[in-house]
C-alpha cells in the first residue's frame, strides 16, 4: 500500500514539472535560508554553554550611586572574591580576572601580548580549560607562573611540552610556564592568550587594588552550589554591602549595588563592559526571518497546489468514483507533498554546503551543521521531521481541499474552484508581500542608522584632509617613560607627522571611572564620577577638541600639572550648571588629587553613537601609556615606516606596533554592517521565494482565463489593457500586504533602533520605497506572464479547452 500510495504521487511529480519546479526550487531555498540562520542562531546562544557547571556560574557586576546617578560596572573589587569565598558558604569558588598587557620575550624572539590576564588559582575548577601538558589544580598557585595556549607555546618555543620553561617581561620579571592548554573555542567570552597567577600581581601591584571596596580592576566570577538561586545570592549581597562597605561608601557619598549575570546569557544580555556582546533582539529577529522564509515557501506551495486543483479535480473524481475515500486521497496528496518537502530538504542541504564559506566569511563565524551540537544519527532525525512536517504544514490545506471535491460535479463538468479558497490564496499572497516589504523597510532602516553613524560628526578630529589620528601604545613602559619627551620631539621632527600626545587612554577605548567631589553652584560639594582621561598638554589640540569656556591645559601654570581639571560639557550641565561657564574656577577632585576646573571641554562621542555622551573629566598624568600621532596623509606608507625606524633605534627594547583610531571606530559598526549585510541577503531571498509562488500564481491565473483573453481579443482589446487586466488585482493584493506590513514594521525597527542612543528617524520614504519596491518586482513578475498571455494568438484561445 505504501509502495503504491509513493509510485502514483511519484508519476503525478513528474506529470507536472513546472508546478514542482516551482514548489521544489522555493521550498529549497527557504529552508537553506532557514538552516543557515539557525547555525547561526545557535552560535549565538552556544555563548559560555560549553562549561559542565555553567549553570551555575555568575559574573558579579556592580552599580555605583552617587547623588541619584548610576554608574553601571562590569568590574569589581580585588576584594570581594576572596569575601565571597569566606563569608558566604553558597559560593564554592569566586575567581577574579583582570586583563593585562606586556612584551613577553624567549631568546631572540618578543612580542606584544595584549591579550593576557591575571587569574585566581581555582580559575580551572570554575571553567573548563582542557590542559595538554601542567596540572590545573596546581598550576597557577605560585607566583611568578603562566599558563600557555597551545598556540603561544609554539609561538615561543616551537613546541607545546614547555612546562618548566621561562619567559621574561619588560618589566623585568621572569615568569615560569607551569601548563599549556588549549585556546577557548570562539563561543568564549574569556580569551586570553595566556593566564599568569594572580599572586604575582598581590606581590608586585598596589596596595588599594586589594582592599578598597571603591576600586574596580577586575572581573568577579563565581560557582554557586546547587539550588542556590539569583535572587537569594544578590539579597546575601546586600547584607555584605552593609557589613563591610557602607562605612567607606559614606565618605565617598556612594553606595553600591551588587548583581549577578548568569554565564549562560551573558554574552546576549549583558551591556556592561568587560566581555563580547552579542544581541538578543538580533537574535530574535533572525528567528523570524526564519519562520518567514519557510512560512513564504509553505504559503507557495499551498497557493500553487490549490490553483491547479481544477486540473487534479477530474483525478479526484474519477478515484472517488471507483472507491477512494477522503482519507486515502488525503493521504496520497499529502505523501506527495512529504516526498516533495524530502527532496527539497536534500537540495537545502546541497546549498547549505554550498554557500556556507561565504556565509562564515559575511558573519564573521566558524559554522557548520555540527554548530546544532547533534550526532550525525540525530543531525538526520532532525532534519527528516523537518522535512515531514513542512510537508504536512505546507500540503494539508491542499490535500483536504482536493479530498473533499464531489465526483458528480466534477465529472459533469459543473465544478468550480471554491470563492473561499481563491479569498483564501489572495490572503496568502497578502501575507508574502506584506513580509517581503517589512524585510525591504527594515534593511533599508539598518543601513540608514549605519550611514547616519558612520557619517555623523563624532567631535574630534580622528581622519580629517589636515591628517590621520596613529596610536603607539607602550603600556606605560618605564625605559619609554624615561624619554617620553625626548622621543616625543623626534616623532614630530618627522616629515610625515604634524604633531603628538600622549595619553592613558582614547576615544574610542574604555577609561576609568573616578570617584570624586565637584562644587555645585550652590557652593556646596556633591559626590560624583567621570570617565576621567590622563592627558599630556597637547591632547586638545592633536584631537582637535575644542575649549568653550575657560581655557586648555597651558605648561606656563605650573599647577596645570598638579591640580587642574578639565570637564566637559555634560559633566557640567550634569553637575547643576546650566551655563557651563559657571563651572569655571570650582573646586573639583578625583582620586585623591584636589584642585580646580580651569576649563570646559566640548562634547564628543569618545564611545560612539550606540551610547551617551558621559560626564567627562581630564588632568594632566605622567603615567603616560600611548602616543597619539597626528599622520599627514601624503605618503602614510613612507612615514609609518620612519616611526617604526626611529622607534627601533630608540627602544629596541619595545616592539613596534600602531592602530588607526579611526579603525577603532569602524570596528565597532561592523557589527551592524554585517546585521544589514545578512539581513538584506534573507530579505532578498524571501522576495525572489515570493515571486516564484507569484509567478506560477500568474501563470495559472492566465491559464484559466484564456479563453476569456481569447473572445477580448477577437472584440478589439488591446495587449496593454489585457495586461491591465490580468495585473491589477495582483496590485491591489500588494497594496494590502503594505497597509499591513507598515505598523508592524514601525513598531519593531523603532524599538530596535532604541538601543542606539543617537538615532535616524523612522521615516515614510522608507515605507514608500519598500512598497514601490516590492511592486515594481511583483508587477515584473505577473506581467511577464500576462503579456505572454495578451499577445498569444487569439484561434488557439477560443479552441481552448
Amino acid at each position: 500500500m505504501l509502495l503504491t500510495t509513493l509510485k502514483v504521487a511519484w508519476r503525478a511529480l513528474l506529470r507536472r514539472k513546472g508546478t514542482t519546479a516551482l514548489n521544489v526550487a522555493g521550498l529549497a531555498l527557504g529552508l537553506a535560508g532557514a538552516l543557515l540562520i539557525a547555525l547561526w542562531v545557535q552560535h549565538e546562544r552556544a555563548y559560555d554553554r560549553f562549561h559542565t557547571k555553567s549553570d551555575r556560574i555568575y559574573r558579579v557586576v556592580v552599580d555605583y550611586i552617587t547623588d541619584g546617578r548610576v554608574a553601571e560596572n562590569g568590574f569589581t573589587q580585588g576584594v570581594l572574591a576572596p569575601t565571597l569565598e569566606a563569608d558566604y558558604p553558597e559560593v564554592i569558588e569566586a575567581v577574579r580576572l583582570t586583563s593585562t598587557g606586556n612584551v613577553l620575550r624567549v631568546g631572540d624572539r618578543q612580542f606584544e601580548e595584549g591579550d593576557l590576564a591575571y587569574a585566581d588559582a581555582d580559575v580551572f575548577a570554575v571553567f573548563d580549560v582542557p590542559f595538554l601538558h601542567g596540572d590545573p589544580a596546581t598550576a597557577l598557585t605560585e607566583p611568578f607562573t603562566i599558563v600557555l595556549t597551545e598556540e603561544m607555546a609554539l609561538k615561543y618555543f616551537d613546541r607545546t611540552d614547555v612546562v618548566g620553561e621561562t619567559m621574561d617581561t619588560n618589566d623585568g620579571v621572569s615568569l615560569t610556564v607551569s601548563g599549556v592548554a588549549e585556546a577557548a573555542p570562539e563561543t568564549s567570552s574569556i580569551q586570553a592568550d595566556g593566564l599568569v597567577s594572580i599572586i604575582t600581581l598581590e606581590q608586585n601591584g598596589p596596595d588599594w587594588m586589594w582592599g578598597n571596596w571603591y576600586a574596580t580592576n577586575f572581573q568577579t566570577y563565581i560557582l554557586l552550589q546547587e539550588g542556590v538561586t539569583q535572587a537569594a545570592m544578590e539579597a546575601k549581597m546586600v547584607e555584605m554591602f552593609d557589613r563591610y562597605a557602607r562605612a567607606d561608601g559614606a565618605e565617598f557619598g556612594a553606595s553600591l549595588v551588587f548583581l549577578m549575570e548568569p554565564l549562560e546569557t551573558m554574552y546576549l544580555t549583558s551591556k556592561r563592559d568587560g566581555v563580547p556582546h552579542g544581541s538578543l533582539a538580533n537574535v530574535y529577529l533572525f528567528s523570524v526571518i526564519a519562520l518567514f522564509l519557510v512560512l513564504i515557501a509553505c504559503i507557495n506551495f499551498a497557493n500553487l497546489s490549490t490553483a491547479r486543483s481544477l486540473e487534479r479535480a477530474k483525478e479526484v473524481g474519477v478515484r472517488k468514483t471507483v472507491g477512494g475515500t477522503r482519507a486515502s486521497l488525503a493521504v496520497q496528496f499529502l505523501a506527495e507533498a512529504i516526498m516533495l518537502t524530502t527532496a527539497s530538504m536534500v537540495l537545502a542541504l546541497l546549498l547549505v554546503q554550498a554557500v556556507l564559506p561565504a556565509f562564515e566569511r559575511l558573519t564573521e563565524k566558524s559554522l557548520s551543521l555540527s554548530t546544532l551540537g547533534l550526532p550525525t544519527w540525530g543531525l538526520v532525525l532532525l532534519l527528516a521531521s523537518i522535512a515531514i512536517a513542512v510537508g504536512v504544514l505546507a500540503g494539508a490545506y491542499p490535500a483536504f481541499v482536493l479530498a473533499r471535491f464531489r465526483p458528480a460535479a466534477v465529472l459533469k463538468g459543473t465544478f468550480r474552484t471554491s470563492p473561499r479558497g481563491a479569498a483564501l490564496r489572495r490572503g496568502l499572497v497578502v501575507l508574502q508581500f506584506a513580509i517581503s516589504i517589512a524585510l525591504i523597510a527594515a534593511t533599508a532602516l539598518v543601513f540608514r542608522q549605519l550611514d547616519y553613524m558612520q557619517a555623523r560628526d563624532l567631535g574630534f578630529a580622528a581622519n580629517t584632509e589636515e591628517g590621520r589620528l596613529l596610536e603607539v601604545p607602550f603600556g606605560g613602559d618605564e625605559q619609554v617613560l624615561a624619554q617620553y619627551d625626548a622621543l616625543k620631539a623626534q616623532l614630530v621632527a618627522l616629515p610625515g607627522v604634524a604633531a603628538a600626545t600622549g595619553s592613558q587612554t582614547l576615544p574610542g577605548y574604555g577609561s576609568p571611572s573616578a570617584g570624586g567631589i565637584v562644587e555645585g553652584p550652590d557652593g556646596t560639594a556633591q559626590n560624583v564620577s567621570v570617565d576621567l582621561y590622563m592627558v599630556d598638554f597637547d591632547f586638545l589640540d592633536v584631537m582637535d577638541l575644542d575649549v568653550v569656556a575657560g581655557r586648555g591645559f597651558d605648561p606656563a601654570f605650573s599647577t596645570d600639572s598638579t591640580s587642574s581639571y578639565l570637564l566637559n560639557e555634560t559633566a557640567a550641565r550634569e553637575y547643576g550648571y546650566a551655563d557651563v561657564a559657571d563651572a569655571v574656577g570650582k573646586d573639583a577632585g578625583f582620586w585623591g588629587r584636589g584642585g580646580t576646573i580651569i576649563g570646559i571641554v566640548e562634547d564628543f562621542h569618545p564611545y560612539g553613537l550606540r551610547s551617551e555622551i558621559p560626564t567627562l573629566g581630564m588632568r594632566i598624568e605622567n603615567r603616560i601609556t600611548r602616543y597619539t600621532l597626528r599622520l599627514k596623509t601624503d605618503d602614510l606608507p613612507a612615514t609609518i615606516a620612519s616611526i617604526e625606524d626611529l622607534w627601533q633605534t630608540t627602544v629596541p627594547h619595545r616592539p613596534f606596533s600602531y592602530y588607526f583610531v579611526d579603525e577603532t571606530f569602524d570596528e565597532q559598526y561592523r557589527a551592524e554592517t554585517r546585521f544589514g549585510q545578512v539581513f538584506g541577503v534573507f530579505a532578498a531571498l524571501a522576495i525572489f521565494i515570493a515571486c516564484l509562488g507569484l509567478f506560477g500564481l500568474a501563470s495559472f491565473t492566465a491559464a484559466q482565463r484564456t479563453k476569456e483573453i481569447g473572445v477580448r481579443k477577437v472584440l478589439g482589446a488591446s495587449v496593454p489593457g489585457l495586461v491591465t487586466l490580468l495585473t491589477k488585482d495582483f496590485v491591489v493584493l500588494v497594496a494590502v500586504g503594505f497597509a499591513v506590513a507598515v505598523p508592524v514594521v514601525w513598531y519593531g525597527m523603532s524599538e530596535w533602533l532604541a538601543d542606539f542612543a543617537y538615532r535616524t528617524n523612522v521615516g515614510v520614504v522608507v515605507f514608500l520605497v519598500a512598497g514601490g519596491l516590492a511592486l515594481g518586482v511583483a508587477l515584473l513578475t505577473v506581467m511577464s506572464q500576462s503579456l505572454r498571455a495578451a499577445t498569444a494568438d487569439p484561434i488557439k484561445a477560443l479552441r481552448y479547452e
